[in-house]
Formats: structure tokens, sequence, C-alpha cells
């Protein structure tokens, strides 16, 4: 009774295991940026100065808090969609992506100020002619906090790799846009159905039982 609890306790071990390995390859990081290392950690109405990371391709946009017309602190820095010039920004990155399975994640928070409607549209295109992969309008009240959302979509095998642009667009052109910070791009690496673990599992502990039977 003692032999079989112990290849019994072996064999749930290797289970653990194998779905702590599965937990820990659930996704990958491709980009991320909270915005915090701009202009010195110091915020700036219609910022340009994104470098490579982002191009402001239409409008203005506001890098602010930390400080800095915080409406929001605890946040560090993070981004006015609708700059200082009435005239609502759209921001860009480009990013090289294999075939596969992608998230694009990020918070976006209502404009603090006043009660006018606002608008974002994120958007995810790929380049060189192959359309939209993924695109949502979103529409916050005043006074809403950061609020994390998800945008899943996949790249074919048609070109590899393919070139993707994801945007942020505001609407409205009154200086006073919805926020944006945290945004992640993630690598979707399939991990087995709970079917599949189950088999797993009964497969180590039958191997524990034929080793018993064979000794």
């Amino acid at each position: 009774m003692g032999s079989d609890m112990k290849l019994l306790k072996n064999a749930m071990s290797a289970v653990a295991l194998s779905l702590a390995i599965v937990g820990t390859a659930n996704a990958t990081i491709v980009f991320e940026d909270n915005f915090n290392s701009y202009n010195g950690g110091v915020g700036a109405l219609n910022y340009t100065g994104f470098s490579s990371t982002w191009s402001v391709m239409d409008g203005t946009v506001d890098l602010i808090g930390n400080g800095f017309f915080d409406f929001l602190p605890g946040n560090g820095l993070y981004i006015d969609l609708d700059g200082s010039t009435a005239n609502a920004g759209i921001m860009g990155h480009l990013e090289s992506l294999a075939p596969g399975d992608y998230t694009l994640s990020f918070d976006l928070a209502g404009n603090q100020r006043d009660a006018s409607s606002e608008l974002t549209t994120a958007n995810i295109a790929i380049l060189l002619g192959s359309g939209t992969a993924a695109s949502t309008n979103i529409s916050l009240a005043q006074n809403v906090g950061f609020t994390t959302y998800n945008l899943n979509f996949s790249i074919s095998d048609l070109l590899n790799p393919s070139v993707v642009m994801f945007s942020f667009g505001a609407s409205g052109g009154d200086n006073i846009g919805m926020l944006l910070d945290n945004v992640v791009l993630q690598d979707r690496i399939s991990v087995p159905e709970p079917g599949i673990l189950s088999m797993l599992a009964l497969g180590l502990l039958g191997i524990g039982l034929s080793r018993r039977k064979i000794a």
C-alpha cells in the first residue's frame, strides 16, 4: 500500500510539473510601452519625441501624468489622444511579425475633464495590401478609470514576416481626449485543452502503475 501511494505521489508530481511548464509558456511579450521613459519622465503638450517607437500620423497627442496634467495619479506618464491643437491625434507603431496568433492589450480611461462624448479607435492593419486584422471603437464616460482591453488577431504565412501597424486614434478635436497607457503586444502560444491535460495525467498514472506491476 505504501508503494502504491509513493507511485501515485510521483505521478501527480509529474503532472503538476507539466502543468506548471504549460502555464509559464502561455504568452511571449513582443512589444510593450507604458510611456514612462519619454522626455525624461516629464510630460509635454503636443509631444512627438517617441523616436522610432511611435509615429504621430495625424493631429497631435499630449504626454501627460506624473504631476503634469495628472488626472489619474499613480499611473506614471500616459497619453491624451486629443492633443492641444484642436486636432485629435492618431499614433501608430510598426512591428514585423512572424505567422501566429497575437493579442494587443491596452489601457484606456475617460477624459477625466468634462462630459463631452469621446471615442477612440484601436486598429491593427497588416500592411502591403493585406487589410485590417482587427479593429474596435471604444467610448468611455468622463470619470472611467484605466480599463484594459484586448484585441486578438492572427498573421498568416502569406508574407513571412508580415509588417503590421497598430494605431490609436481619437475623435472630437476639442483638446480633451481619452487616455491611453500600458500597450502590450503578446504572441499567444497554444496551450493544451483541459481534455488533453487529463489524458496526460492518466498517461503518467498508467506509467506509474505499469512500473509497479513489472516490479
